[in-house]
């Protein structure tokens, strides 16, 4: 058994450099092969050991001026060291990889017929591949909310036809269309090859579905 100092560890008494100064001293078993490889001074990598067994109230290494060695305890704190030091690491991973829009979830809107434009289908596709570790939720809406979802915040991003119905929002046109009027062949207007809007005022519409549809 090792010595046991007065000291009543708990979750503070654990810093990640320090654990990762810990384990290059337990790989090599020698206080300068070890600072070697940290970059650090050896001086500062003793003094960061010593107050590690301090906190913990244990001997993590025998000491000579010819030889290092793991002490029991040193050697069960081993395992705990590399496993928290490659959960924190996964943890930034993750993290990193949810900012980078590569993992989570992701709400996407549509206005009606937005989903069948073959260049909102390519980007979904690419996305898709992309991004294979985010959950997609994608969600059409009608012409009651040109905003596709964006105006109430159910939407974190939406293909919708402009202008933008929301102030403030960023946008990236994807694709310019012309306008097109459908009318009776035997309309005054029908012969034209361009109109404009003023021409259309006066005139009655079929609107779909809703009144307060663009």
């Amino acid at each position: 058994m090792d010595e046991r100092r007065a000291a009543d560890p708990g979750l503070e008494a654990l810093e990640l450099r320090e654990l990762r100064y810990f384990l290059a001293v337990a790989e090599e078993l020698s206080f300068t092969r070890a600072a070697e490889r940290l970059h650090l001074a050896q001086q500062a990598l003793s003094a960061s050991v010593r107050r590690l067994e301090d906190r913990l109230g244990v001997a993590l290494f025998t000491r000579s001026t010819r030889h290092v060695a793991l002490t029991s305890a040193g050697e069960t704190l081993v395992d705990g060291a590399r496993a928290v030091i490659a959960a924190a690491a996964d943890a930034l991973d993750r993290v990193d990889q949810v900012a980078q829009g590569r993992r989570g979830r992701l709400s996407i809107g549509f206005s009606t017929a937005a989903g069948g434009v073959p260049i909102v289908r390519e980007i979904m596709r690419g996305y898709s591949e992309w991004a294979h570790e985010v959950d997609v939720m994608a969600a059409e809406r009608d012409f009651s909310d040109p905003s596709a979802g964006l105006a109430d915040g159910t939407s974190q991003v939406a293909f919708i036809f402009g202008p933008s119905p929301v102030a403030g929002l960023s946008s990236v046109t994807l694709l310019e269309e012309r306008l097109l009027v459908a009318m009776r062949p035997d309309d005054a207007l029908a012969a034209r090859g361009s109109i404009t809007v003023e021409e259309l005022s006066d005139l009655r519409w079929l609107r779909a579905p809703a009144a307060q549809g663009p």
